[in-house]
């Protein structure tokens, strides 16, 4: 542990700002996968209580008072706002179910090349040391490649879980959308 903290002391500026900036994207990237995450299931549980509801009672007079007690459900929003355009409609949802999804899918995808960016800093500060020293001595050198190491680490740090929770995070707001249509469909009929 202490050498780990040692080889953190060592690195150059350039590799401090890298990790600077690793360390915000990897804040925002865990802020977003949670208010997604909550808000994904508080979604489905509200859309399990209306598919339920539908299937106990189905008349659209008391669907209407009902969704007045649910915020979040795109099936009970349909019938408050009183949309005409089903699909339209679930479009509009999906795409606000989806904001913030960009922007982890950003950070998945550069996090990646920002620690690329530390560790190319690192292997030249390590090529300059040998040419300042004129030795490939390991003490010369292992500086240069543990800051290449370090930033190189934390990308994908980062960029892993964004990704991960990206992709999971689509699926579920598209089976929440299929299931919305399929409700949206049968109730239209």
């Amino acid at each position: 542990m202490n050498d780990a903290l040692i080889s953190i002391g060592s690195i150059g500026l350039v590799a401090i700002l890298v990790l600077i900036v690793l360390l915000v994207l990897s804040i925002w990237s865990w802020a977003v996968i949670f208010k997604k995450y909550f808000l994904i299931k508080e979604v489905a549980k509200q859309e399990n209580m209306v598919k339920q509801f539908i299937k106990e009672d189905g008349k659209i007079s008391d669907i209407v008072s009902y969704a007045n007690q649910l915020r979040y459900s795109p099936t009970a929003m349909f019938f408050k706002k009183r949309e005409h355009n089903p699909q339209i409609y679930i479009e509009e949802t999906r795409t606000e179910l989806s904001k913030g999804l960009t922007m982890l899918a950003s950070i998945g995808i550069n996090a990646p090349f920002i620690g690329l960016f530390g560790t190319v800093v690192g292997i030249m500060n390590a090529f300059s040391e040998i040419g300042l020293s004129g030795s490939t001595n390991i003490a010369v050198i292992a500086p240069g490649i543990s800051e290449a190491l370090i930033t190189t680490a934390a990308g994908l740090f980062v960029a892993i879980p964004a990704v991960f929770a990206y992709n999971i995070i689509r699926n579920k707001i598209n089976d929440i959308m299929v299931s919305v249509e399929a409700v949206l469909n049968s109730i239209d009929k």
